[in-house]
């Protein structure tokens, strides 16, 4: 039932956990190395990110699902690396219409928008140009990354992610150290060590696949059979990044830069949640879509409960024990009373949005296996447009409020939609049943057990409270997987099979 998969979990995890320490030890040091000035253009970068994944159609997603169907079929096997290089290619074309637009807009770029700064222009010009650069590998690696995870070696992808983001680094520091603590020498380093990796992950990615005397061709066939799936994802992935995006604009236009920081201290972390069922989805997707290939419904409804029970579990504990203990968190993080007092509130909320939407990654994940993306969109669309036209005339009334209580009531909205339609989808009058065994019990045991821990040490010192929070979070998830696994699984009848 799935134990490959259960394996795979654990160097996801581990990849997980190196993904929040390295950025966070790292930014640290290139913070003090740079100065605020200099730090800024590396927050600037990251708004490009996100800019730049709007244009890039999701193919990774679509390499994944294309691999994970075709790898463990001996008679399609033999074309998987005519297909990761098809969609490597493409997706370079996408990487260098990025880097070209914003070489173009670099100098507009620096004067318009990040003028007033004691940076030259032209050194603020330089730098988003090779910003630029570093853009377009990320659009082959995401490939890579996407054909790793099809082959379900998650174990080198998380080795490789782990080695990677530790030289990379590593390398960066020397080098501000070695040629001059700039913006110049930081991202051009960047772009150098995103060469290596993208010529590396290729070289992995090749080495990995099923060998093949086939031909190495473009084949533009795949397009044919892939676009409608492409597409509809993308337009799901773009609805929600802009979601975001108006969230972000919003907010900062009409909140004090403090509050503002607040608030996105308390975003980011509150994010943390949906997080940790990225080790499970990442595991368990490409398994979902070999199962649907293979048309093994019964293999396929015991692993998406199993792993919904464990998502879940390890989720719905995590996400509890933030709701319950926000201010003391919040407290912890800023090191200000007062700080702590105004924020904690608005934390709690978006924590339990956060939770709520984790929720429904694994259902999302059995709906793009059985090839329909088109649920999560028209969610996402119906969500977008009450969302923004909320968040524009509440926002400036209620500040931070506002926008966390819209994305709970987002979040209470969305799941049992998810659910629901999922269960419609494949799973026969099974929803409430698993609502009941996988969402419901667990939830009730751990609130229990970390409602009594409050009680007992309501307000830990700082130095007690991480110990006290790992002893009570291990105790919560010890009784939400005993009540998650108690008894025999329901009988699922997966209705697109029969």
């Amino acid at each position: 039932m799935g134990k490959r998969q259960l394996l795979n979990v654990l160097p996801n995890f581990v990849g997980l956990g190196a993904g929040l320490i390295f950025p966070l030890i790292f930014n640290i040091a290139y913070y003090r190395l740079l100065g605020t000035e200099g730090y800024g253009l590396i927050g600037f970068y990251g708004l490009l990110v996100i800019v730049a994944s709007l244009v890039d159609l999701r193919l990774s997603q679509t390499t994944l699902s294309e691999v994970a169907r075709r790898a463990p079929d001996t008679d399609s096997a033999g074309g998987l690396h005519s297909l990761v290089l098809t969609f490597a290619l493409v997706s370079c074309g996408l990487g260098l219409l990025v880097a070209c637009l914003t070489f173009v807009l670099s100098h507009w770029l620096a004067i318009s928008w990040l003028g007033r700064s004691q940076l030259s222009s032209d050194e603020i010009a330089t730098a988003i140009a090779i910003m630029g650069g570093v853009l377009a590998l990320l659009f082959p690696a995401n490939i890579f990354n996407a054909a790793l995870r099809g082959l379900q070696r998650q174990t080198w992808h998380n080795a490789f992610a782990i080695l990677s983001g530790a030289s990379r680094g590593c390398v960066t520091i020397a080098a501000l150290y070695i040629f001059g603590a700039t913006p110049l020498v930081f991202f051009s380093a960047q772009l150098l060590l995103s060469a290596i990796e993208v010529i590396l992950l290729g070289a992995l990615v090749s080495a990995l696949l099923p060998r093949s005397t086939a031909r190495l061709r473009f084949d533009y066939r795949l397009f044919q059979t892939t676009w409608r799936f492409t597409l509809t994802f993308w337009l799901s992935g773009l609805v929600g990044q802009l979601i975001l995006l108006s969230d972000k604009v919003v907010m900062s236009a009409v909140l004090p830069l403090d509050l503002f920081g607040l608030y996105s201290l308390a975003f980011a972390v509150a994010s943390t949640v949906h997080r940790l069922s990225t080790p499970f989805s990442n595991s368990y997707f490409p398994h979902f879509v070999e199962l649907v290939e293979k048309r093994s419904h019964d293999l396929l409804s015991e692993s998406y409960y199993l792993s919904t029970q464990l998502a879940s579990a390890v989720v719905i504990c995590a996400g509890l024990l933030m709701f319950i203990y926000a201010n003391p968190i919040m407290l912890i993080l800023t090191g200000n009373a007062a700080s702590a007092e105004a924020i904690g509130p608005v934390f709690a909320i978006l924590v339990a949005a956060n939770t709520l939407g984790s929720l429904t990654v694994l259902p999302q994940m059995l709906q793009l296996a059985c090839g329909a993306p088109w649920i999560a969109l028209r969610i996402n669309f119906l969500q977008a447009i009450p969302y923004i036209a909320l968040l524009v005339p509440l926002a400036p009334r209620f500040g931070m409020y506002a926008s966390a209580s819209l994305w709970l009531a987002a979040a209470v909205v969305n799941f049992p939609l998810l659910v629901v339609m999922t269960h419609r989808l494949t799973l026969r009058r099974q929803a409430w049943k698993w609502f009941q065994r996988v969402i419901l019990a667990p939830a009730l045991a751990a609130a229990a057990v970390l409602v009594v821990g409050a009680i007992i040490v309501p307000d830990p010192s700082p130095l007690a409270m991480l110990p006290w929070f790992a002893v009570n979070y291990a105790l919560a998830l010890s009784a939400a997987l005993f009540c998650s696994f108690r008894g025999r699984l329901p009988n699922f009848r997966l209705k697109s099979m029969e």
